[in-house]
């Protein structure tokens, strides 16, 4: 870029760029009209405009004495990322050397693991929700049975009675079990996060179930 005379020239390029000849001073601001009329979004665009004003390129410099920006431009749903380089070339006559980069597929493979990242992220996220309503929802189950054995344990120990007595303890056995059923549940989510979780599902009394609804479902009906 030939700051005085606001005109571009190519020193070198691709042979697929067929916009002016090597050596040929062109109107700065026709060659960034060519390249944005490539851009069919609008907003990108605008950002490519912001880009590659000389004020922007300017104070970069003048501040850091080099400018690295980059700019999109999708074409049919495909995203192509550009590099544009700026530093002195003549600082003393106010040239600006530009360097152009196709990094497209460097974007892409960022791109593609940031949305990685993301997807983790939410997966993480949504693990620990459901975590949180699983302990929440424990908890409760827990004090139902606990509650269980806490009154059928007052219960025998006012009773006279050794039939009743001996109901209440099985009762008290019942609930006992079934809690530390919900205990081994707990523990057996550090295995299911690991995957070593093994399921036997396997056929069990059918006055086990009853016994199970007389000693912990009904009391919490009552």
């Amino acid at each position: 870029i030939h700051l005085p005379s606001c005109t571009f020239e190519f020193r070198s390029r691709k042979p697929e760029i067929s916009y002016g000849e090597i050596g040929e001073q062109l109107p700065y601001e026709d060659c960034c009209g060519f390249i944005r009329a490539q851009i069919p979004d609008e907003q990108e665009r605008i950002c490519f405009s912001n880009l590659v004003s000389i004020p922007a390129i300017l104070h970069d410099l003048r501040e850091k004495g080099q400018r690295s920006v980059s700019y999109l431009r999708t074409v049919d749903g495909v995203a192509e990322c550009i590099r544009l380089q700026y530093s002195w070339l003549d600082e003393a006559g106010r040239d600006i050397l530009v360097m152009r980069s196709d990094i497209s597929e460097a974007y892409r493979k960022e791109q593609s693991q940031m949305q990685l990242l993301q997807e983790e992220k939410h997966a993480a996220e949504a693990a620990s929700i459901a975590k949180s309503e699983f302990l929440s929802r424990m908890s409760h189950d827990i004090r139902t049975p606990l509650n269980g054995i806490i009154g059928m344990t007052y219960l025998a120990r006012s009773e006279k009675d050794p039939e009743r007595i001996a109901d209440y303890l099985g009762k008290i056995d019942t609930s006992s079990k079934f809690l530390l059923g919900l205990v081994n549940d707990i523990l057996d989510m550090s295995k299911a996060e690991s995957g070593k979780l093994e399921l036997h599902p396997e056929p069990y009394p059918e006055k086990e179930f009853f016994r199970y609804l007389d000693s912990v479902i009904a009391p919490l009906c009552q």
